[in-house]
């Protein structure tokens, strides 16, 4: 574990003096009160502003209201969701019709709200003249060994959570079944939602508080929204993972692409119908599960510790960088 820190740690290094030398803007390039105003036109630099507290709460009503703005639009355009005299249906053909097209149906309802979202929260950002420099593409974005340790760190973080999540209240929410649920789960909620909390929240975050805000308060937002406790736990640990990877390896891409990874698997286990059920259900043997859980745990608060870390370390090459 110490070599691999080490060698992450020459590798950011590395990273960070590149980025300098070739001027690239970039998430991770140094937050505003790090840059040398001088380098910059003094008109451009008065227009910018800093996001303010009252932001994040017109963001989050932005995101509420293009949910229900959402909702009511494919509702006038005469798409409804089948009955559930259907969706119960003992007959399994009636049944599972059923479930498909109402796996269409969320489907073109989060498409619709979560574009309506992300529209409305570039406009604001703009009309506040906040910038935010969302980078897509980095160097070894699409690392096989990168992808895997972030989807591993993913699930630890959740096993880790889950006596908690145990505890709080949830809410199962039918979102039926077939390549509609793919779609919505695999490719919809990571591009879009990766694009609004990682790329344009985070961003304007950083710009105003700094790295370690940033990561913390987009992770903290992006749980939030899920609305029910037990989802708030969990979305909220996930975040953590995944605005950590954005902040490290600059590519929303890759942070997409492990968004899409976890959704997969919990796609084949509703298909397998062990989704509503917890790793110790799943596992039975309290002995075999309580290992896995140890050893998600000492993962977990060691991949945190390196996190925060890392990305301390990189404020301060930045604010060094330019000094």
């Amino acid at each position: 574990m110490t070599h691999e820190n080490n060698e992450i740690i020459k590798s950011d290094e590395v990273n960070v003096e590149a980025a300098s030398a070739s001027n690239t803007a970039s998430v991770l390039s140094p937050t505003s009160e790090e840059r040398n105003p001088a380098a910059e036109p003094a008109a451009q630099v008065s227009r910018r502003r800093k996001v303010a507290w009252y932001d994040f709460l017109v963001i989050l009503l932005i995101f509420l209201l293009s949910q229900v703005v959402g909702t009511t639009l494919i509702a006038a355009v005469g798409v409804e969701s089948p009955s559930n005299e259907l969706l119960l249906s003992e007959r399994v053909n009636i049944r599972e019709d059923a479930m498909r097209g109402l796996a269409a149906v969320m489907a073109i309802n989060f498409f619709s709200a979560m574009f309506i979202s992300v529209v409305l929260v570039i406009a604001y950002l703009r009309l506040r003249r906040i910038r935010v420099n969302v980078k897509f593409l980095a160097k070894g974005w699409a690392m096989p060994y990168r992808l895997l340790v972030g989807y591993v760190l993913l699930w630890c973080f959740s096993i880790v959570a889950e006596p908690l999540v145990e505890l709080l209240p949830t809410k199962n929410i039918v979102m039926g079944s077939g390549f509609w649920l793919l779609i919505t789960t695999v490719v919809f909620a990571p591009f879009f939602e990766e694009l609004l909390f990682r790329g344009y929240i985070l961003g304007a975050v950083r710009s105003r508080y700094g790295i370690i805000a940033a990561w913390l308060l987009s992770s903290a937002l992006f749980g939030a929204v899920h609305g029910v406790p037990a989802s708030i736990l969990t979305a909220t640990l996930s975040g953590l993972v995944l605005g950590y990877y954005y902040l490290r390896y600059d590519s929303l891409v890759q942070v997409m692409l492990l968004h899409a990874m976890n959704n997969l698997t919990v796609c084949f286990m509703m298909s397998i119908g062990v989704a509503d059920k917890s790793i110790r259900e799943i596992v039975a043997a309290d002995a075999i599960y309580w290992t896995i859980y140890v050893f998600a745990a000492i993962i977990s608060l060691c991949s945190l510790g390196v996190m925060i870390r890392q990305l301390r370390m990189r404020r301060k090459i930045n604010i060094s960088a330019k000094q």
